[in-house]
């Protein structure tokens, strides 16, 4: 093939490859376009779940700050019916009916809640679940150095300790009664290490981040969030399904 041949070959084939190139890079766009916004998208999904999270813990916060607020009123206007009760009777000089009244009323008031740390907002979380485990025959091993006051948000934290005490109640509510127990324990060395565990049936996988995965529709958004916690907190989590317990431990 001549010089001229291949010139003119080259000149009839001008247009369709350049019509391929065009074609080429468009796809090659399209592609790109459709990463981005597949990206775009991924980022705005988790964004979205980290909106109904926090969503969800301010809905509980409110919550039990409304709980505490009822409890609080319940407690003026007993209160006030009992002192109004006792002015009557002492006004008709019922001493003795006064004195009864007044007894039957102490031994009717609570017992002093458990202490087990110092934290208000820990404390309460605690002695919450400790309850709830004990109505379930659950032996608790509760050993908790936490102060009063926390360089971290002490709300998220009992948040937090609330989704490992229940999802260990949870683990261990249908177990034999010699393995119905968990242990908690938080020592403050300058960073809080907190470790909870507990025994457990069946298998326990851990995913690519270390987390525990499970397939029931609903569970794991406890996990999730204590891992959140610990994430913002700029701590470190691990978990240890090794030897038949189940461990989680959180550095914050």
């Amino acid at each position: 093939m001549s010089s001229d041949d291949v010139e003119q070959t080259l000149t009839d084939d001008f247009i369709p490859l350049l019509l391929l190139t065009m074609l080429g890079t468009l796809i090659y766009f399209a592609i790109f376009l459709s990463l981005k916004n597949s990206l775009r998208e991924a980022a705005l999904q988790e964004e979205n779940l980290k909106i109904q999270s926090d969503q969800e813990l301010t809905r509980q916060r409110l919550s039990l700050m409304d709980e505490t607020v009822r409890q609080m009123s319940i407690a003026q206007h007993d209160r006030r019916h009992f002192n109004n009760t006792l002015l009557s009777m002492l006004g008709q000089g019922e001493t003795d009916r006064a004195a009864d009244l007044i007894r039957r009323q102490s031994e009717a008031l609570p017992q002093k809640p458990q202490s087990y740390c110092q934290n208000v907002p820990v404390n309460a979380a605690v002695s919450y679940h400790a309850e709830l485990a004990r109505q379930r025959g659950i032996r608790c091993d509760l050993r908790l150095d936490i102060p009063e006051h926390l360089p971290i948000d002490e709300l998220s934290l009992a948040m937090a300790v609330s989704n490992l005490m229940e999802n260990a109640i949870s683990a261990v509510s249908s177990l034999p009664d010699p393995r119905r127990a968990l242990r908690f324990t938080a020592v403050n060395v300058g960073q809080l290490i907190l470790e909870m565990s507990n025994p457990y049936d069946g298998e326990i996988s851990l995913d690519t981040n270390g987390l525990p995965t499970t397939r029931e529709e609903g569970h794991g958004k406890g996990t999730q969030s204590v891992a959140r916690f610990v994430k913002e907190c700029g701590g470190e989590l691990v978990y240890d399904v090794s030897g038949g317990l189940f461990k989680v431990r959180l550095m914050v």
